[in-house]
């Protein structure tokens, strides 16, 4: 029986030392996670003087503990920091992992769609952003980076952050404005807008003070150094398009009470015909709510608007929360997408299948898919890669551990043999 005993236990040291070996070859395999041999001893009968049988395999127990984050500098590689599993498509069904060296690849030569995927071709999983909008609550797709060119963007909206000098006390009359003698306005300022077609204009708005002891200033607007603008007919507040700016004794814009719709300093649905044939005309809200004044110089803090030019794609990035955003040579950023992140009840019953992937089990439970930094999961680090967890002193240690069980093991069928010939040698 020893014998038999003793041969469980060689068996066991051989698969402890599989173990170790495997570890110790995905020392540096990109999200590779360490392996534990767990043993338990074998009985026989319900004896309680038994001597015992051996040892047998329980399980192989996979630890899923933090590996370092080394820094790549490149932006499709992406490491977990805390808990999740990439999500990722492959010919056999859905994988998940924790190495996140992606590429694109494009279905055809010529196609501006390249889909993200990882060496072996495997699609990364995510939401797709409609005009640029992200919705995490929906089946997950497989990621693709539109590399099209973005078209441009009328302009529609411009916002403008300026403070008008309390002080300035010279009058000028509106009515001699001429936007080529600086002598008949007091401030102008410049911003650029787009038409249809992505093509910028410049349009100059004009602020005149016909009456030093009033709170009024009287703005004028000009496109493109003079093609006309006309404007449609005046709001029912205190700013009128293409009329006044009235302030309090406090140098701010004056609110109605309760506020009207659109509030004060808001100069609504202004339309403009672009020197520019192709173009469709421009409807733009001028909102000037946030002007003031106050006494000291004139500036222009902020001027704002939400039209672009045309833009060719020139690259992407992606934040701590998986949203992968386009950048494009007009200077313009876009959501593309989000990166899916899945969890799983019980991590420990994922069964691996090779290349650093594993499936789910009935053990492990049904996938938890959500967004980065959502529920448990924990957040992407773009430009770096998740290591492998392997503790090369701790393996080497159990390397010794393992054999020096072998060799005891052996020791004992050793000494089971010398009982033997000894016996047979009793004559």
């Amino acid at each position: 029986m020893s014998m038999n005993i003793a041969l469980t236990g060689l068996k066991a040291a051989t698969t402890d030392l599989g173990v170790v070996s495997n570890n110790i070859a995905n020392s540096n395999t990109t999200g590779f996670k360490t392996s534990r041999a767990e043993f338990g001893d074998m009985v026989g009968g319900n004896a309680v003087n038994s001597t015992g049988l051996g040892v047998q395999l329980q399980t192989i127990n996979q630890q899923f503990k933090q590996g370092n984050v080394d820094t790549t500098g490149r932006n499709l590689d992406l490491a977990i920091s805390g808990e999740g599993f990439f999500q990722l498509s492959a010919s056999t069904g859905t994988v998940y992992s924790r190495a996140g060296s992606f590429s694109l690849q494009a279905p055809s030569p010529d196609s501006p769609i390249q889909y993200i995927v990882n060496n072996l071709d495997q699609n990364l999983m995510g939401y797709p952003a409609v005009n640029g909008k992200i919705s995490a609550a929906g089946e997950t797709q497989k990621l693709f980076i539109d590399t099209s060119a973005m078209p441009g963007t009328a302009t529609a909206n411009a916002n403008f952050n300026i403070n008008l000098d309390a002080a300035e006390a010279n009058p000028l009359d509106p009515d001699n404005f001429d936007l080529n003698d600086a002598s008949t306005f007091h401030y102008s300022t410049a911003l650029t807008v787009y038409d249809s077609l992505g093509i910028s204009h410049e349009m100059r708005l004009y602020f005149i003070r016909e009456d030093p002891t009033a709170n009024t200033w009287t703005v004028k607007a000009a496109l493109d150094g003079g093609v006309p603008i006309t404007a449609g007919p005046p709001v029912a507040y205190t700013v009128y398009d293409l009329g006044e700016l009235e302030f309090d004794e406090n140098g701010l814009i004056v609110q109605d009470d309760p506020p009207t719709d659109p509030p004060n300093g808001v100069f609504a649905d202004i339309d403009i015909d672009p020197d520019n044939s192709a173009a469709d005309p421009l409807t733009i809200t001028f909102n000037l709510s946030e002007v003031t004044q106050f006494g000291g110089q004139y500036i222009a803090s902020s001027l704002l608007q939400d039209g672009n030019a045309m833009g060719s794609f020139t690259g992407l990035t992606i934040d701590d929360r998986g949203i992968i955003y386009g950048r494009y040579s007009n200077g313009k950023t876009e959501a593309i997408g989000q990166v899916a992140l899945a969890d799983f009840p019980n991590p420990q019953g994922l069964q691996p299948v090779g290349d650093t992937n594993w499936i789910a089990t009935s053990k492990s439970g049904e996938a938890l898919v959500g967004a980065p930094q959502t529920g448990t999961l924990g957040k992407l680090m773009s430009g770096a890669l998740e290591a492998s967890n392997v503790d090369l002193t701790e393996q080497l240690v159990n390397m010794i551990v393992a054999q020096r069980n072998f060799q005891a093991n052996a020791q004992v069928i050793t000494t089971n043999n010398t009982l033997y010939q000894t016996i047979l040698n009793v004559r």
